[in-house]
């Protein structure tokens, strides 16, 4: 039978503290606020650059993996002034140029795996739509760690 799941029931929570180890037991130690309203979650993870040489002599683009960035994401959310998780996330948004925004990021799956990562707030964008919309908000985030993976138990 295949292990496949609906990502309805997914939780995401953020916690203003950061772990005092990037391993289980530091990231599960933390205080996470839940973030409301949450309809869409963009994915995550790492990706290499490609580093490349072109030899004179062959003419073939020689291609290897560079440096590795763990990603942006968007969190897109009904707005809520009364939800703590997009209080936290609009807050950090607003921080002064040069300030540390940061977060760090627990994905609770459905079947029961953890993600967990740190992130720093970027934006945090309203948008009222039409007269028969959602006033929604889009929040980006950076992130700066790579995922933590915790198998359900």
């Amino acid at each position: 039978m295949s292990d496949i799941t609906s990502s309805a029931g997914t939780k995401v929570s953020v916690s203003t503290a950061k772990p005092a180890t990037l391993d289980s037991a530091g990231y599960s130690a933390l205080t996470y606020t839940l973030v409301g309203e949450l309809s869409d979650f963009s994915g995550y993870g790492s990706e290499a650059a490609v580093a490349s040489h072109t030899p004179l002599t062959s003419g073939r683009v020689v291609k290897r993996r560079g440096s590795v960035n763990d990603g942006s994401q968007t969190l897109s959310l009904a707005l809520s002034a009364d939800d703590a998780g997009q209080v936290i996330l609009e807050g950090l948004a607003d921080s002064n140029p040069g300030t540390d925004a940061h977060i760090t990021v627990k994905v609770e799956l459905v079947s029961g795996a953890i993600h967990y990562y740190l992130a720093q707030v970027i934006s945090f964008m309203i948008n009222v739509g039409n007269a028969d919309a959602i006033t929604t908000a889009e929040c980006k985030i950076e992130v700066n760690s790579p995922t933590l993976k915790v198998a359900a138990a």
